[in-house]
């Protein structure tokens, strides 16, 4: 089982008043819902470093395919109504 470490912490009323509704909806301790609020925040962020040569690639494909001319086509429809129900 892990190790529970106290901590002390201020919340606005409005998020006791979420947190406490949270709590009951669910069956679990507010500490619970706490713990899954930084598992699902904090966690992933300092699991997924920041790739800066992926986000170069990422913006030289965007601005490329910003760049394109978009043939001139003769049609006579929309992409909305393509789309219609």
């Amino acid at each position: 089982m892990r190790r529970l470490v106290p901590k002390h912490f201020y919340i606005t009323f409005e998020q006791d008043k979420l947190l406490r509704r949270h709590s009951r909806e669910l069956g679990v301790s507010q500490s619970a819902i706490t713990r899954r609020a930084i598992d699902g925040v904090i966690r992933p962020a300092q699991y997924l470093p920041l790739d800066h040569a992926a986000w170069e690639e990422a913006l030289r494909f965007i601005e490329g395919r910003l760049a394109m001319k978009v043939p001139k086509t003769n049609r006579r429809w929309t992409r909305d109504e393509l789309h219609e129900d």
